[in-house]
């Protein structure tokens, strides 16, 4: 059964070439698909951003992600700067919100890089918040090209190399992605201490 089942499963080659018979279509619809993950985010974009590793391999997965987080960021920012505002703030808590956006504002592209690289705040919130505060649509998407290139390409590997979980990347993609999320975790903490602190 187990061994009828595991012959089912497509091969990575098979998958690839699939992707490539799709043509333009294949990474023009992953960039449409982030950029509506993030405005409506009903499940997790690293799923998405690992789909790409293993539709595209690491260099094409990469380029589409990139652009596909450039995109879904500057859709979300521009929501922001509209009349957005008071739903974002109740869907996201205005709590978390007006910590973000504090943070994002009078910063420039230095301070966004660390916010997008260790995601202890979901991205279309940042995204939303930098909207709110007016902070300038290229210094956002000049820090958030920074701050995600690392977990965007360790999504990306991971999804790669996902077929062949005996590859060595394989577990330092998972080992790369753990650090984040513990950084994250341990970041977030800090945060909250020093706003109760000043509460």
């Amino acid at each position: 059964m187990e061994a009828s089942w595991a012959l089912a499963l497509p091969t990575l080659p098979e998958i690839r070439a699939w992707s490539r018979e799709l043509g333009a279509f294949a990474p023009l619809a992953m960039v449409g698909v982030m950029t509506l993950q993030q405005l409506v985010p009903l499940f997790p974009g690293g799923l998405l951003i690992a789909l790409a590793g293993t539709l595209f391999g690491v260099p094409m997965g990469l380029a589409v992600v990139t652009v596909g987080t450039l995109c879904a960021s500057a859709a979300c920012h521009t929501m922001g700067r509209g009349p957005a505002r008071a739903l974002v703030h109740r869907v996201a808590g205005d709590v978390r919100m007006r910590a973000v956006e504090a943070r994002l504002a009078h910063h420039g592209p230095r301070t966004v890089a660390v916010i997008r690289a260790f995601p202890f705040v979901p991205s279309y919130i940042v995204s939303y918040a930098a909207g709110i505060v007016g902070l300038p649509l290229r210094t956002y998407l000049l820090g958030s090209l920074i701050g995600t290139l690392p977990g965007n390409f360790l999504h990306v590997l991971l999804g790669d190399r996902i077929l062949n979980p005996r590859d060595p990347l394989f577990w330092a993609s998972m080992g790369g992605l753990l650090l984040l999320a513990v950084t994250s975790f341990l970041v977030e903490r800090r945060t909250r201490r020093r706003q109760a602190g000043k509460d």
